[in-house]
Order: C-alpha cells, then sequence, then structure tokens
C-alpha cells in the first residue's frame, strides 16, 4: 500500500542521514562534545527509523495524534523540522 511504502521511504531517508552523521562524529578532526552530540543524533535518527519500520500506518497514525494532543508545543517544533528536513531531502532527489 502506499502508505506503508512512503514510511519505508521515510525510515530509509532517516538512516542514510544517521550514517552520515555517523560518519562525521568519527572523522578524525571531529573530537569532543560537538563529536559526542552528532553521535547522540546519529543514534537517536536509526532509532527512529527502526520505529518507523516496525509500525503499521494506521498504528503510527495514533501515536502521532495521541503525542499531538499531549504535547502539542513540542509537536508542532518537531512537525517544522521535519518540514525542513523534507524540504532538503526533496531538493537533493532532484539536484
Amino acid at each position: 500500500n502506499q502508505a506503508g511504502s512512503q514510511q519505508q521511504k521515510a525510515a530509509e531517508g532517516i538512516r542514510t542521514i544517521s550514517g552520515q552523521l555517523q560518519s562525521m562524529a568519527d572523522a578524525p578532526d571531529q573530537q569532543g562534545v560537538a563529536s559526542d552530540l552528532i553521535r547522540q543524533a546519529a543514534q537517536r535518527s536509526e532509532s527512529v527509523a527502526s520505529w518507523l519500520e516496525n509500525k503499521q500506518p494506521g498504528d503510527l497514525l495514533s501515536e502521532v495524534q495521541r503525542f499531538a494532543r499531549n504535547r502539542p508545543g513540542t509537536f508542532l517544533l518537531l512537525a517544522a523540522g521535519a518540514g525542513v528536513l523534507a524540504g532538503r531531502l526533496t531538493r537533493g532527489l532532484t539536484a
């Protein structure tokens, strides 16, 4: 189905970003706090990708709705970040 396919594409995109972040964190010129933060972001994005892959589209929608109801401010910030990320990924695919 189309929703499942899009969900898998999103997970793949997030996993790609996770790999890039991990490569940045492992670079010899990256040390200290910045490297640790980048490594944490890579680990969290990998967790998000795995979470997406293991959810059915209907379950995912229910969880997002519940999160938005419980934490509207955080939801709006994450939605804005996801929009920026989607824009960058789309630009990268068309370039």
